[in-house]
């Protein structure tokens, strides 16, 4: 694997929370769905599993309220529902100005994310984000989902670019934990389903993207 110059690094996005505020539209998707079933999804509920793949998110419920959903069923079901309130959502302008910064420095950027391919991909083309990132990894790519490190890894390996030389952005502490195992920087966006307390691991806790550049990022380096 290729090193990057020591001047440079590359980003990985976690997508939902970070790229789309998509929180509470997906919990209310699930509770859409689990609603046949008799229960609902407390923002408590949601936060345990904040990070984690469907695959291993179902694997808590269906045992739990005694389901037998399987991924990609209900992967489909609660897209269907979630894409009639994304397709009208705008990027946040923030978000916008940090990509292009980083477009312009030539930084190599990627998604690394729990969610489906086919989710990940249309989120990315509804937002208009393809032209920034350079490839999408998500829970198909690989065996073993966050906090463990492969996701994010093989986002490196796909970028050609050393784990050391990577920042990963991520909501969740699964994901800031998966970061840190894999020899990554990370950088915790704080959302309201974390306090900052059990984002702590992170190198550095932001709530905009106003509040991180190119110089910024490259102080973690150092």
């Amino acid at each position: 694997m290729a090193n990057t110059k020591e001047s440079e690094f590359a980003i990985i996005f976690d997508m939902d929370g970070v790229l789309l505020d998509s929180l509470r539209i997906i919990r209310d998707a699930f509770n859409l769905i689990f609603k046949k079933h008799g229960f609902q999804l407390s923002d408590t509920d949601f936060g345990k599993v904040k990070g984690m793949s469907l695959r291993d998110q179902l694997k808590l419920w269906n045992k739990k309220y005694n389901m037998d959903y399987e991924t990609m069923e209900f992967s489909r079901e609660a897209w269907a529902i979630e894409k009639e309130t994304i397709k009208n959502i705008k990027p946040d302008i923030d978000l916008i100005s940090f990509l292009d910064e980083m477009k312009e420095k030539g930084i190599p950027m990627a998604v690394g994310t729990s969610s489906t391919r086919k989710r990940a991909e249309e989120i990315i083309n509804i937002l208009g984000l393809d032209k920034y990132m350079k490839t999408i990894i998500t829970a198909e790519h690989v065996d073993n989902h966050k906090p463990h490190p492969e996701t994010f890894l093989a986002t490196a390996k796909a970028l050609n670019t050393d784990p050391q030389k990577c920042v990963v952005i991520d909501d969740s502490d699964s994901g800031i934990e998966a970061a840190k195992r894999g020899d990554m920087k990370a950088i915790a966006f704080l959302t309201r389903y974390h306090t900052k307390e059990e984002l702590n691991d992170s190198d550095l806790i932001i709530d905009s993207f106003s509040q991180i550049s190119y110089k910024k990022i490259k102080e973690l380096f150092k």
